[in-house]
């Protein structure tokens, strides 16, 4: 079980309090039509890379709270809005989705910021682009062979200094 942090407590009271949907959608387009296998090969290792975002999100009587999620990471063939957090994603707080030649990640803003979607996003892409177009390089894409550093998991808003008002 994971807390949910001070910065990501705004997101999902919000979320769950006032009914609102933070899923923030990455879109991209290649050039060529989506080969599903490989997208579900790339998505497979970002889901390894980055096992701390394998959660689904869950509420007790009192409190909001990430549980780990070994279930597969989804990757639907849909333009169409997905819900998170649902059946559907295997209650899991992202996913992928594709249709032609475009790829979309999915992410609940409570779960990263957006630095961290885009950080997940050049994993996939690098996996994608590593497999179907032979592409090696990987300078500044975090990979299966980096270490998982402290500064991915640690929130911000956790180490501010108290304030004297």
């Amino acid at each position: 079980m994971y807390t949910v942090t001070l910065g990501d407590a705004i997101t999902v009271m919000g979320a769950f309090g006032i009914n609102l949907d933070y899923t923030v959608r990455l879109k991209l387009r290649l050039r060529d039509k989506i080969d599903d296998e490989i997208l579900k090969g790339a998505v497979d290792k970002t889901r390894q890379r980055y096992p701390y975002l394998c959660v689904r999100m869950k509420k007790d009587n009192e409190n909001f709270y990430y549980e780990e999620n070994p279930a597969p990471i989804s990757v639907l063939h849909t333009d169409s809005s997905i819900s998170l957090n649902t059946e559907e994603t295997n209650f899991h707080v992202w996913c992928v989705c594709y249709y032609e030649d475009w790829i979309c990640l999915d992410f609940y803003h409570g779960i990263t910021d957006g630095f961290g979607m885009y950080m997940v996003l050049a994993t996939l892409l690098y996996y994608y682009c590593e497999k179907r177009y032979g592409v090696t390089d990987h300078t500044g894409i975090r990979t299966l062979e980096d270490s998982i550093l402290p500064e991915e998991t640690i929130d911000p808003m956790e180490h501010l200094p108290s304030i004297d008002l």
